[in-house]
């Protein structure tokens, strides 16, 4: 999360600005009432609704660094975003993965890696640095929680593309 810059969306999905307990969440049209159940929220409202092509630039406010994620949209050649699971908006950190990368070149976003040859989150990563890379995961969760960032957290397997000879 320290690396991120963008936050990559389906230009051909719609999207809806769901108002949950005072907050405002903007989620995959076709997966709000997944994502409330999910998060144990019965009550909420339907604001607005937006295509993704219409959110194309909308920056947000990265959650602890003083920094802004651009929302741009996801393609075949870059991110592909799916309606499957999640809530439609892809985290994106063009220092961090082959598809990242692309997306980052394709809209121009900023390049931030903040982990050193060593391993160890550097001054980049904010109240993260100095922690190995595979012991910053469990911190910067527990701070998203403890600071009201987070909604829902499960355990997911995924395939991650890698050499076969490594």
């Amino acid at each position: 999360l320290p690396g991120n810059v963008g936050i990559t969306i389906g230009g051909e999905f719609e999207y809806s600005l769901v108002e949950v307990n005072g907050e405002k969440l903007i989620i995959a049209t076709e997966l709000v009432e997944n994502v409330m159940s999910k998060i144990g929220v019965e009550e909420y409202k339907t604001v607005q609704k937006f295509s993704g092509a219409e959110l194309e630039g909308v920056l947000c406010k990265h959650p602890f660094l003083e920094r802004d994620s651009k929302v741009v949209l996801g393609s075949d050649d870059t991110i592909v975003v799916e309606l499957g699971t999640g809530t439609g908006a892809v985290h994106t950190a063009p220092g961090y993965g082959k598809e990242d990368y692309l997306c980052g070149l394709k809209n121009g976003l900023e390049i931030v890696v903040t982990v050193d040859g060593k391993g160890y989150q550097t001054e980049g990563a904010g109240v993260f640095a100095g922690l190995r890379y595979d012991k910053s995961n469990d911190k910067i969760i527990e701070w998203l929680e403890e600071n009201k960032f987070l909604l829902h957290k499960q355990k997911l397997n995924h395939s991650y593309p890698h050499c076969w000879r490594c």
